[in-house]
């Protein structure tokens, strides 16, 4: 008698541990679908909660055993499926700052935010090239084209001064480091110093003095910060690959 209360205290220690861990997953689950919509919870979201947590008790009792607990486990993933979408953040009134919009990578997202109904202030090196005509003729008027030269420090000054302006205090909803230079690809030995001073002048300091500059917009709209960095950064170019492997082969 001793032994069979034994296994059944363990079979309902074991099985409860199961339910646990299957509520703790579905409800995890749950609240990080919540939170995906910026905390918008819905009164069907409370009651798919409210309906795991009895389901859970009436599985137990009613359908001890593995039978209960994948008919709980079915009525978890049905319960999920009918969660509503979690859908984008809504884009009215937002606005973001961009730099390097001449040409690449920031240029096309100058164009694509716009397309998307952002409030876009692209920061380009020249204001008369090619890449600033096209964005002020393909853009909207939502799309304003800046000298932006991210060295310049009065030049990030009156940028600030602009935007703050026109967006009559509301804030940045995001401000996106993409201007960059990789200069020449050559051995170490061979650069000059200004080369060097250069790149840490534009990749690093120019975001630094921006970031600082841009950070009380970014808060009042509880914004994001993007840098975009290079994957020159951390995989070698083929200059220095070619060179090792002739100095190895010389050795």
């Amino acid at each position: 008698m001793d032994l069979a209360s034994d296994l059944l205290h363990q079979d309902v220690l074991f099985f409860s541990i199961l339910y646990s861990m299957t509520t703790a997953l579905f409800g995890g689950v749950v609240a990080r679908q919540l939170r995906k919509q910026d905390l918008r919870v819905d009164v069907r979201s409370i009651l798919i909660l409210m309906m795991l947590f009895l389901g859970e008790s009436i599985c137990f009792v009613a359908l001890p055993g593995y039978s209960g607990l994948s008919v709980f486990a079915v009525a978890c993933l049905l319960s999920y499926c009918t969660l509503p979408g979690t859908g984008f953040l809504p884009i009215e009134g937002k606005a973001v700052l961009i730099t390097g919009c001449d040409s690449g990578f920031g240029h096309a997202l100058a164009k694509h935010l716009d397309q998307l109904g952002f409030t876009v202030f692209a920061g380009v090196m020249h204001l008369t090239g090619p890449g600033a005509e096209d964005l002020r003729m393909g853009g909207s008027q939502r799309l304003t084209v800046l000298q932006l030269d991210v060295t310049n420090s009065d030049q990030i000054a009156r940028t600030f001064a602009k935007i703050k302006d026109d967006l009559d205090y509301k804030g940045l909803w995001g401000v996106v480091n993409n201007a960059g230079v990789l200069e020449f690809v050559a051995d170490a030995e061979l650069l000059p110093l200004n080369i060097y001073k250069r790149c840490m002048e534009v990749n690093f300091f120019g975001v630094v003095e921006l970031t600082k500059m841009f950070l009380p917009l970014l808060r009042q709209a509880k914004g994001r910060l993007v840098n975009v960095t290079s994957v020159s950064g951390i995989i070698p170019s083929s200059v220095f690959i070619v060179k090792h492997c002739i100095v190895k082969a010389q050795h």
